[in-house]
């Protein structure tokens, strides 16, 4: 089983996390892969991505940067004792997950999106004299 899981920001549509089989811890996980960023302190997931990783059987949320070569995890459990809420989104900073061994996971190709595609803003077609 795996899948990615999408929500809308900034106007597109967003991988935000994957729900895939992690290796060699040997468990479904919520996985969230940082390729190209450097420097994070804080993550966040949707209230509804993180309800569903639960009952999906997923108890870790791992934060894999790539570019560093590290993984951390935390229990999902430990996210509303660790984090706090904001506009609907859980964060937490990277500080209070633990440092874990490298973890790998497959390729998906499922999605599953998660909220409304937002309205298209309407503009106003103003002329100047």
């Amino acid at each position: 089983m795996g899948v990615a899981l999408q929500v809308y920001k900034r106007g597109r549509l967003c991988v935000i996390a994957k729900l895939v089989w992690a290796e060699p811890l040997g468990e479904l996980v919520l996985a969230m892969p940082y390729r190209n960023r450097q420097a994070v302190n804080v993550v966040s997931l949707p209230v509804d991505v993180l309800a569903y990783a639960r009952r999906q059987g997923a108890q870790l949320w791992v934060v894999r940067m790539d570019k560093r070569g590290a993984c951390y995890a935390l229990p999902l459990r430990d996210v509303e004792r660790c984090g706090w809420l904001w506009q609907g989104e859980w964060f937490v900073a990277l500080s209070r997950f633990e440092r874990i061994t490298w973890q790998d996971w497959p390729f998906v190709e499922q999605k599953l999106v998660f909220g409304d595609k937002p309205a298209k803003q309407l503009t106003l077609g103003l002329e100047y004299a």
